[in-house]
C-alpha cells in the first residue's frame, strides 16, 4: 500500500512514503522529533481517496542531515523542492505541530504549490501556546539533555519523560503511562541519538501535543467539493484546520 522512497532536494536526501495514485495529492508533514511513521495509521487511512505523500523532514526519521541547518525555513525549502519536483501539482498539505507551521509558511511563500492547508496543534506563536500543557517544557528540556547520547541510553532515560494522559491534570513518568516495554522508547531514542548540535536547533521548542486524530480523520473523508471551504474547525484539543484554495 505504502512504499518508502528517496528524493534529493538539491541539499539533502529526504525519505518519504508514497501511496498509489488514488486521487489528488495529499502531503502529510509530521511533528518535530518524529517521522512520517508517527502518523502511519492516519496516512494509511487516506490512501483509498488520495495520492498520499509523507516525507520525513531533514534530520528526522530516515532523511539525511545537514549540520546546523534546522530552521523552519530549511524545512520549508526542502518541502518546496519536494512539491515542485516530485508531486508536480498543487497539493493539500496536512501538518501536525511543527509540520503545521511549515505548511503555513510554505503556503504563504509559494501559493502556487498549495491547494489547501490543514493544521493540527501547530505552534503558530512564540507566546504561550493555547493548548500547551505545563509539562511540555519539562519534556523538551529532558529530550534536549539526552540528544546525542547512545540510542539505548536515551531509550532507558525516556521512561522518565513526564507525560500528561488525557483527562489527567498531573503528569506521570512515561513508564507508568506506556509501560516498561513500549516500542516508543526505542523509536524516540533513535530519533534523538543524532548530535545535539544538528537535531535541536528548532524542532522541539514545544513537544507534540496529545493530538486528536478523530477530527483529522473526518477531514480526510471530505469530498473535493467540501474542500472549497475557507475555514474549518475539526475539533480535538486545540486542533483546527485552515484551508486555502486557489
Amino acid at each position: 500500500m505504502l512504499c518508502e522512497r528517496r528524493f534529493h532536494t538539491g541539499t539533502v536526501d529526504v525519505n518519504y512514503a508514497e501511496g498509489p495514485d488514488s486521487g489528488p495529492p495529499f502531503v502529510v508533514l509530521h511533528a518535530g522529533a518524529g517521522s512520517w511513521r508517527i502518523g502511519q495509521r492516519f496516512v494509511e487511512a487516506l490512501v483509498p481517496a488520495w495520492h498520499v505523500y509523507a516525507p520525513d523532514f531533514r534530520g528526522h526519521g530516515k532523511s539525511g542531515h545537514v549540520e546546523g541547518r534546522y530552521s523552519s525555513q530549511d524545512y520549508v525549502g526542502d518541502t518546496v523542492a519536494f512539491l515542485a519536483q516530485l508531486v508536480g501539482e498543487p497539493a493539500i498539505l496536512y501538518g501536525h505541530s511543527l509540520g503545521g507551521g511549515v505548511a503555513i509558511m510554505l503556503a504563504e511563500q509559494h501559493p502556487e504549490l498549495v491547494r489547501a492547508v490543514i493544521t493540527g496543534d501547530a505552534p503558530l506563536s512564540i507566546e504561550n501556546h493555547p493548548t500547551e500543557e505545563r509539562h511540555h517544557r519539562a519534556q523538551n528540556e529532558l529530550w534536549h539533555s539526552l540528544a546525542g547520547r547512545p540510542a539505548a541510553e536515551i531509550a532507558e532515560a525516556l521512561k522518565d519523560t513526564p507525560v500528561g494522559p488525557p483527562g489527567e491534570e498531573t503528569a506521570r513518568p512515561a513508564r507508568d503511562v506506556f509501560g516498561e516495554d513500549s516500542p516508543w522508547y526505542e523509536f524516540q531514542g533513535e530519533n534523538l541519538h543524532e548530535p545535539r548540535k544538528s537535531r535541536f536547533r528548532l524542532t522541539c521548542q514545544r513537544s507534540p501535543q496529545w493530538a486528536s486524530g478523530e477530527g483529522a480523520m473526518r477531514k480526510a473523508e471530505m469530498s473535493q467539493a467540501q474542500m472549497s471551504q475557507a475555514l474549518v474547525y475539526v475539533g480535538g484539543s486545540g486542533a483546527s484546520a485552515y484551508l486555502r484554495t486557489q
